[in-house]
């Protein structure tokens, strides 16, 4: 019979080898049209392939007699797949695998399943000494260092070179190692709607093991369970977010005076009297979960102008924003490299999470380091330095600015940041409040933000 999770599984993978698709979206799609499939297996077996791809790769080159490289792709998926369920998916006994992925060979690689099955028995008998520190990677062909952590660590090799150029060697190996760990679920609660503890209690009662997530007010991390399945989702009780950017957020709504008050059963009636009648941005916006959050951390007393550069993002904005009951809240298209003149000094918070590589969320999306070009995200920062020259230029004096990325390229946060203040230097209207760079350790993704604010008044003649 069939295996429905494994036919799910190679569906997901298939996407995102072949046509380059997320895997969050092909995980998706598989689960939506497999609903007969169990989503935690399918889920745990995609990330956990994707995770160790050019490991795989380096079983596979060594157990196969012509080697990988003659291959077909969907024949190197099936491989990959069951070399990880021996090893990893405690739910199949290692004959069941064998089996299973060759059984599934025979539906989706006509003709292949008896060179699947010989591989995969051969690293049954074999797989105890195919693990070397003198391998060469599958790929390249070469030995190094570099190649050797590219390979235990399934990172491309480019992407290994630029981690150890930048964090040494050492620290290099810890934040790949940590972004092949899977990492909890972590919620936002909606406090316009409930407070932590009340929604903690509910999800107990869905069956869900929580707790509360450390140096967040709103924060709760899900160790065990389903949220997203129960009706709270959809009730607006919570929203998915790492506790890194929910982090940020807070603090830029702490360091510049903006957070409401949290009363008894959220009562926003003990709100920052001077932070009425204020208006934010959130530039580069889609899909909200930032923009949501200073919405609720602030009481959803003001009005916020979300802006992206794509309709169908905003789309998210505003389905987020329904779900959640958010009232200040509406969406504009607009790309953030544009200046808006009307828009100068009119904010009293702005927010530019600008567009960037993404390397610090390799954790939820190990694509992202599997397809790493260096020569892609060359340009990446002088679109964030435009992003972000414009955003300060609409900063009301006396407001603040918080520019963040989502990655660990230096290039993309200090690099980015030490340009910007150098550029006002002259002019004297900035001030550095808090800058922080979050690595990829416990349960946390790799962040960086730099909160800044407006001087009320420049030096004279600046």
């Amino acid at each position: 019979m069939l295996n429905k999770n494994l036919l799910a599984s190679f569906q997901a993978l298939k996407d995102v080898y072949s046509e380059d698709a997320f895997s969050n979206l092909a995980l998706n799609k598989a689960i939506s049209d497999h609903r007969d499939c169990e989503p935690a297996f399918v889920r745990a077996m995609v990330k956990g392939v994707l995770r160790n791809s050019i490991l795989l790769d380096y079983y596979i080159d060594g157990l196969a007699s012509k080697g990988i490289k003659k291959i077909k792709n969907r024949t190197l998926i099936l491989l990959r797949m069951g070399i990880f369920a021996i090893e990893e998916m405690d739910s199949m006994p290692e004959y069941a695998a064998v089996n299973e992925v060759v059984t599934l060979a025979r539906k989706v690689s006509g003709g292949t399943a008896g060179f699947i099955n010989a591989v995969l028995r051969n690293y049954l008998r074999k797989r105890k000494s195919l693990y070397t520190d003198t391998w060469k990677n599958p790929v390249t062909g070469k030995k190094s260092r570099e190649e050797n952590l590219s390979v235990r660590y399934s990172y491309a090799p480019e992407l290994v070179n630029l981690f150890i150029e930048q964090y040494g060697d050492h620290e290099a190996e810890k934040i790949m190692a940590a972004m092949n760990d899977g990492q909890p679920l972590v919620i936002r609660t909606n406090p316009l709607r409930i407070t932590r503890e009340a929604l903690m209690e509910k999800l107990e009662e869905e069956g869900c093991r929580c707790s509360e997530a450390d140096g967040t007010r709103l924060g709760i991390v899900v160790n065990e369970g389903s949220p997203l399945g129960t009706s709270l989702f959809g009730e607006g009780l919570f929203s998915v977010q790492g506790k890194s950017s929910m982090t940020a957020v807070q603090h830029l709504a702490d360091l510049s005076g903006q957070a409401a008050a949290f009363g008894e059963e959220n009562d926003f009636s003990n709100k920052n009297p001077k932070a009425t009648e204020l208006k934010y941005l959130d530039l580069c916006s889609a899909p909200g979960g930032k923009t949501c959050e200073l919405a609720e951390l602030t009481g959803d007393i003001h009005e916020i102008l979300a802006c992206d550069i794509y309709s169908h993002r905003l789309e998210l904005v505003n389905s987020n924003v329904k779900r959640l009951g958010i009232k200040g809240i509406r969406t504009e298209i607009h790309d953030g490299t544009d200046k808006v003149e009307e828009w100068e000094n009119s904010f009293q918070l702005v927010v530019a999470d600008v567009p960037c590589s993404g390397l610090g969320t390799i954790g939820a999306k190990p694509e992202i380091k599997l397809r790493f070009d260096e020569e892609e995200i060359r340009d990446l920062p002088e679109i964030q330095k435009k992003i972000l020259a414009n955003a300060f230029s609409y900063v009301k004096p006396g407001g603040y600015l918080m520019y963040s990325t989502c990655t660990l390229n230096k290039d993309e946060n200090d690099g980015v940041i030490n340009w910007f203040l150098q550029w006002r230097k002259e002019a004297g209207d900035v001030e550095t409040i808090e800058k922080c760079l979050l690595l990829p350790y416990n349960i946390t993704t790799g962040f960086y933000w730099c909160i800044m604010r407006k001087k009320q008044e420049a030096p004279e003649n600046k």
